[in-house]
């Protein structure tokens, strides 16, 4: 799965741009978290999905070790 992370931070008006106030970032991060709780979808949640991913590989690799 692409991580569209940086892509989308960089293309952010807020966020991708270095000499924002560090008051509108909080306020940009804080939004865009809400969003990403209420879609799964949302890019926020792609490490989170790749993370949950490996470790269902790690889980599931020790079952059949402990299955032996």
């Amino acid at each position: 799965m692409k991580n569209r992370m940086q892509e989308s931070i960089k293309n952010n008006p807020v966020l991708g741009n270095p000499n924002s106030d560090i008051s509108a970032v909080n306020a940009e991060v804080h939004r865009l978290q809400d969003e990403a709780a209420k879609n799964p979808n949302h890019w926020i949640n792609d490490g989170l999905k790749n993370h949950f991913a490996e470790e269902l590989k790690k889980l599931e690799q020790l079952k059949k070790l402990n299955l032996k």
